[in-house]
């Protein structure tokens, strides 16, 4: 549940505060204060919680167990949208049916929660354009929200046209209709003076289906339209967005001039690629042997904090390790056990877990691991390392 999650982050990040000033100063007044803050700050929390004066949020627990992504929106059941402009974007035969038109003076979308994550992504969109008049289209991906004058910000791929009015951006490119992505788009189609739709695109033609792959990763994104005239992939326009996403979508915010255009959005596809973070299977141990002789022989597993990852802020009981979950287990709540400590000697609290081999889908010719699960805010993580299986052991 989103509060509690917010509430265990808000535990380790104190921690994590507390033992880092012992570690800089010897107990340097001012770090421990802005400790005692932190903790201070999730003991609120806690207190308001159990006062039910904070609704609870089932999504991100159910995202946190991993069985919610990848996720495939494709539009059977109307009634799960919120329609700002009915007439002008709908939901009809399993289809976002689109006609939008920059001159209406509202916002023209159809939009739905999903489970919070941040991080990279990657978005797949399948639509097509059928009529335009000149400089329109839709956005149709992920964003952290919608409501008021502010739209939020997102990572969406646009199906539209682009003709005339953008001659000192792009002077020798003649008008079509097309596929764009935007790795930062902020809900909005409104024409500035440097035509802000303007970018990088792939062309194809009116009246046909295409699908369209944008991954944000890395501080890069990438679009790719099989089928598309021309080239097919392109850079997404910068900047980048990396979450929180919290809402799916497709449309327009009106507020432009007269353009307007039409088409379908078939299905959106949304799946969160992971963050990748440092493992040491068997912490201590080089090279790291198994027995795969001894199927109940349990297997150390540590997530290491660096100086770009803090290990505690991950969600144990999302944690699996090919295919395995936590062998310790609260026997009254069965949720699996936790185990912080300082495997590697430099400081920081690290995260261990211990996987029992039959659980795992590791055998006697297996070379690497690998761990997924995610953090408390919803990131994924992912982290492999070598194994040395020896049957003789």
């Amino acid at each position: 549940m989103r509060h509690r999650l917010q509430t265990d982050e808000l535990r380790h990040e104190a921690g994590f505060y507390f033992q880092r000033a012992g570690k800089a100063s010897g107990g340097n007044h001012m770090n421990s204060q802005h400790a005692f803050s932190v903790l201070l700050k999730c003991t609120l929390v806690i207190m308001v919680v159990f006062a039910g004066l904070l609704p609870v949020s089932e999504n991100v627990a159910a995202q946190s167990g991993g069985t919610t992504y990848p996720l495939r929106e494709e539009f059977d059941n109307p009634s799960a949208f919120q329609y700002t402009a009915p007439d002008r974007v709908y939901i009809s035969g399993g289809q976002v049916i689109w006609n939008v038109s920059r001159a209406a003076p509202y916002p023209q979308y159809v939009y739905r929660s999903i489970p919070e994550f941040s991080g990279d992504v990657r978005l797949t969109v399948r639509g097509q354009v059928n009529w335009y008049n000149n400089n329109c289209g839709v956005w149709a991906g992920i964003g952290d929200g919608f409501g008021g004058q502010h739209r939020g910000e997102a990572t969406a791929v646009n199906f539209g046209f682009l003709g005339g009015g953008c001659g000192p951006v792009q002077p020798t490119t003649l008008p079509g209709t097309i596929v764009g992505g935007a790795g930062t788009y902020a809900w909005d189609y409104g024409e500035s003076t440097t035509c802000n739709f303007w970018g990088n695109w792939l062309r194809i033609n009116p009246g046909v289906p295409y699908e369209a792959t944008l991954i944000v990763s890395g501080g890069t994104a990438t679009l790719r339209v099989p089928g598309a005239l021309g080239a097919t992939q392109a850079n997404g326009i910068p900047p980048f967005y990396s979450g929180p996403y919290n809402t799916l979508f497709v449309g327009i915010t009106g507020g432009g001039d007269w353009p307007s255009c039409s088409g379908t959005i078939d299905y959106i596809e949304v799946e969160p690629l992971s963050t990748l973070v440092s493992l040491d299977i068997k912490p201590g141990s080089q090279p790291n042997a198994i027995n795969c002789q001894n199927r109940n022989a349990l297997v150390p597993v540590a997530v290491l904090t660096t100086e770009n990852f803090n290990a505690v802020t991950i969600d144990h009981t999302t944690v699996r390790f090919e295919g395995a979950a936590e062998f310790h287990t609260n026997q009254r709540t069965g949720e699996s056990q936790r185990h912080e400590e300082d495997v590697d000697g430099d400081g920081d609290i690290d995260l261990v877990f211990h996987f029992r081999f039959a659980d795992t889908n590791l055998g006697c010719s297996s070379t690497e691991g690998t761990l997924t699960g995610y953090t408390y805010s919803g990131r994924v993580i992912r982290g492999t390392d070598s194994i040395w299986v020896n049957p003789a052991n």
